[in-house]
């Protein structure tokens, strides 16, 4: 009996303890969920599955306490109509693709801050078979790559390639093509040029060319190229509004479907990090030359919006995650980490320096072109 009267105040103390210490996780669990920011904004397509990522996720919570909800829209979309709220002041943040859009969303709506967060090359997906036609003609040539990344890259000779084009050239009629040879134009597929940067990007890359190797720098230079930019997208028929599209097309639809394909390199190299079998071995990632970056600028409407932009630029993980998901880091100092992230995931063939790259138009004078083609598309 004494044993049972002493065992049960120490079982109830126990009891008691254990309580008392769920209770007490229960109520920090429930402050640091108070304390985590909810931050929304407009994204393009193409960062999509890097704000998905647990790891990106977990960062942001952990470190920073801050939530991404975001929408997935065309970055021209985001910077002319915004998202499901309204405009781009209805939310935290934008974080479209490309200087263009960056430019008229700081014009329209005067950020409070801006962070340059990460870049990708313009890039040509193509297959080995076009490629093997387009080498014997002139309009590939094999570049070899650095000592840390062993093989060569290919070089697409744009202002032929453009040529072909022009002149309504297909496949069939091209000397020496034994292993492409089918009856459609040669063409790149892009995007839809009225929603989506990377047709602008495939648009300032051709009116540079049409320009005489020139940026398109006034509104006479824009109507003189015009004229022989309409063909580019016109020919193409249906134009996705989304940078995603096409190269799930290409990935998924084959060659016939998409020979040439205008994506950023960071959809690639992404896709081919994940080893999932979806890069296969016919397939090349072609650069053009010259070529355009385009740049991923986040831009914070409010303070929230300014603490994701300052821990996604600063934090060198999340800056090493992006790499990670195929974006080249403006942070010099990670030059390495790009190349070492290639050779983790046995990515050969990809260049770690570009030189011939040119600059986009103002976003009035590419924004000119853009509303003149969408005119013309339209009727």
């Amino acid at each position: 009996m004494k044993a049972k009267k002493i065992i049960a105040p120490i079982l109830l103390l126990l009891v008691i303890s254990v309580l008392s210490a769920i209770g007490y996780l229960s109520w920090t669990a429930r402050q640091v969920a108070q304390q985590i920011i909810t931050v929304s904004g407009l994204i393009g397509s193409e960062k999509k599955d890097f704000f998905d990522d647990p790891e990106v996720q977990r960062i942001l919570a952990d470190d920073y306490q801050l939530k991404v909800e975001y929408e997935s829209v065309g970055s021209r979309r985001i910077a002319t109509v915004g998202g499901a709220k309204g405009a781009v002041n209805k939310y935290d943040f934008a974080f479209p693709a490309g200087t263009p859009a960056a430019e008229k969303i700081s014009r329209d709506y005067h950020p409070t801050a801006s962070y340059r967060i990460f870049f990708t090359p313009m890039a040509v997906a193509s297959w080995r078979p076009v490629v093997d036609v387009l080498q014997k003609n002139g309009i590939v040539q094999k570049r070899t790559a650095n000592a840390t990344n062993a093989g060569y890259y290919g070089i697409l000779d744009m202002n032929a390639l453009l040529n072909l084009m022009y002149t309504q050239t297909r496949w069939k009629d091209l000397p020496n093509n034994q292993s492409f040879d089918i009856g459609r134009q040669v063409l790149i597929k892009s995007t839809n040029i009225t929603s989506s940067n990377s047709a602008a990007m495939y648009l300032s890359l051709a009116s540079y060319l049409a320009n005489q190797d020139q940026v398109v720098a006034n509104s006479t230079q824009a109507a003189q190229v015009l004229p022989s930019m309409l063909p580019l997208f016109s020919n193409q028929g249906f134009l996705a509004g989304s940078s995603a599209t096409p190269f799930e097309d290409y990935l998924i639809k084959g060659m016939g479907n998409s020979p040439l394909v205008m994506i950023y390199e960071s959809q690639y190299l992404y896709q081919a990090s994940l080893n999932d079998g979806s890069i296969r071995n016919e397939m090349i990632l072609l650069y053009p030359e010259p070529t355009i970056f385009t740049q991923h600028t986040l831009l914070a409407m409010n303070e929230a919006g300014e603490k994701l932009g300052a821990a996604l630029n600063d934090d060198p993980q999340l800056q090493k995650l992006a790499i990670a998901h195929g974006y080249r880091s403006n942070n010099t100092a990670l030059t390495s980490a790009f190349e070492q992230n290639l050779t983790q995931h046995n990515i050969e063939y990809i260049p770690t320096t570009l030189t011939e790259v040119i600059e986009t138009p103002s976003y009035d004078l590419l924004e000119l072109m853009i509303s003149k083609l969408e005119s013309q598309l339209n009727q």
